[in-house]
């Protein structure tokens, strides 16, 4: 049992505060702690509590007294709401300030702005919300890096073809952008088809350093990816495929025998010659 007498008041306001609420908080630190250094300060404000509460009706004030070093974080949350309602008190609040809310709000590690923090979870009404509100569908990252980057840290093929269908771009030859690389290693096959037989991607289309989703999938040994990408003729890093060919060869011959536990060895004996392969990103 918690003796009353040795709580602090932060700690007495935590446990007051609605479970719902609490898990909103503890939420909120796990998703934003890498984008903002001042999170911790962000929480403990009476703004904080009230948003994940969604008690709109304080939001436009509270927004012009918040700290400007809190707005940003404030404006992440209320993304991650993913309540229409929230957002868009957030951005009745951002456009009395004067605020772009492609701009100003952008977070201070990676110049994150919310749209993308929608995209990165898969907010849908937050998306919505903020596209009706102004926010640019090219909007980009401090490292030049678009909406279609963001989506495929979602992991989730429904929540691509959704935004797909509300305007997002995927140029998959962007190599900022990197989707069909990074897509090797972060999401499932199913992805990858659509990415490769759906929007007609080169499967050997390579990011800024010259590597290719075969390479991130052998990197993060993704099996299931691997052998998709080998049956669409995928190889690790630009320039590679002779050294690559002899290990695909094999791989595809085992595959064309009978499953058993013996094949299923020899095929990860040869995958592991792929990631060792990649992961000394050796170029022929």
């Amino acid at each position: 049992m918690i003796d009353m007498n040795t709580v602090t008041d932060e700690q007495a306001d935590y446990m007051n505060t609605p479970m719902e609420a609490v898990e909103e908080i503890d939420m909120l630190w796990d998703t934003l702690s890498a984008f903002f250094p001042e999170l911790g300060d962000y929480i403990e404000t009476d703004f904080c509590e009230r948003t994940a509460r969604r008690m709109v009706w304080d939001i436009e004030k509270g927004f012009a007294a918040l700290p400007d070093k809190f707005r940003a974080v404030a404006f992440h949350h209320a993304v991650l709401t993913d309540d229409s309602d929230i957002v868009e008190a957030f951005i009745k609040a951002a456009k009395n300030a004067k605020a772009d809310i492609d701009t100003d709000f952008s977070d201070s590690e990676y110049g994150t702005p919310p749209l993308m923090q929608a995209c990165y979870n898969k907010c849908r009404n937050a998306f919505v919300s903020l596209v009706a509100g102004g926010a640019s569908l090219s909007v980009k990252d401090a490292m030049g890096r678009g909406l279609a980057y963001a989506c495929v840290f979602s992991h989730n093929l429904a929540f691509m073809k959704w935004v797909q269908k509300h305007g997002v771009v995927f140029d998959l030859n962007n190599p900022v952008d990197a989707v069909l690389p990074l897509a090797g290693a972060e999401c499932s096959v199913a992805v990858l088809r659509w990415l490769i037989e759906d929007l007609r991607g080169d499967v050997n289309t390579v990011d800024a350093e010259g590597h290719t989703a075969m390479y991130y999938a052998c990197l993060f040994e993704v099996r299931k990816n691997i052998l998709f990408l080998i049956d669409k003729g995928a190889y690790p890093v630009e320039g590679s495929e002779n050294a690559f060919v002899p290990i695909v060869r094999r791989i595809k011959e085992l595959r064309a025998q009978r499953p058993s536990d013996i094949i299923d060895f020899e095929i990860d004996r040869e995958i592991q010659k792929l990631k060792d392969f990649a992961k000394k990103n050796i170029t022929a």
